[in-house]
């Protein structure tokens, strides 16, 4: 028999592994449940049809974005993104109207993504904004918006649990979602190449808050 200690101290164990358990398993329940069907297939045909998928993010959205990046280099050989701000807007020069701009977001008001997404949409591309708290600034902007997370996050005790954490299975589980429906989406007939022309002047803009 194990010592009274012994057993308080599995019970505690075994209680924690439920609880961070129950807070992934809420994740990926509420991610599911705040995915539309017809968001999903729209993402996918954007994506068939792109020359190129760009993944943007904030500072605190960068592991994110990379993680996504990599799945679909593994799934479809594409995909690009960079680990700073300066490269990424540096890496936005590349960016035309063939080619599919998505932003990941974990915060509601991210002044820096938005103005990378004017400047993407400025330059023709199709935006997909994916995001862990809810509507953001950039769903005026983009073409397509994707929520992930929990329904109700004041209503889970995650204090065992970094947010980072959380945030970084629901968007796996998004993104092989995504990657999935890609596969199950026909190709529509590819559209022919762009050809490049010289662009105004960027007009100024300013952050809607402003």
């Amino acid at each position: 028999h194990l010592h009274p200690e012994a057993n308080m101290e599995l019970d505690e164990t075994s209680q924690l592994i439920e609880t961070i358990y129950s807070t992934f398993s809420t994740t990926i329940q509420g991610t599911k449940q705040l995915l539309r069907p017809e968001n999903l297939r729209q993402v996918s045909k954007l994506i068939n049809n792109a020359r190129e998928v760009y993944f943007f993010g904030s500072r605190d959205s960068m592991a994110l974005t990379c993680s996504a990046c990599q799945t679909f280099m593994r799934t479809f050989s594409m995909g690009r993104s960079v680990q700073d701000g300066y490269t990424q807007e540096l890496l936005l020069r590349n960016v035309s109207r063939d080619d599919l701009v998505v932003f990941l977001s974990t915060c509601n008001t991210d002044e820096e993504l938005y103005r990378l997404a004017e400047k993407a949409k400025y330059a023709g591309a199709k935006l997909v904004s994916i995001s862990c708290c809810g509507p953001t600034s950039l769903s005026g902007l983009c073409n397509v918006n994707l929520f992930c997370g929990r329904m109700d996050p004041a209503a889970q005790n995650g204090a065992n649990t970094g947010e980072s954490s959380l945030n970084l299975a629901s968007v796996s589980f998004l993104t092989e979602l995504i990657c999935a429906t890609c596969r199950q989406t026909p190709d529509e007939p590819a559209l022919p190449a762009s050809v490049p022309q010289a662009r105004p002047a960027l007009p100024q803009t300013y952050y809607p808050d402003h």
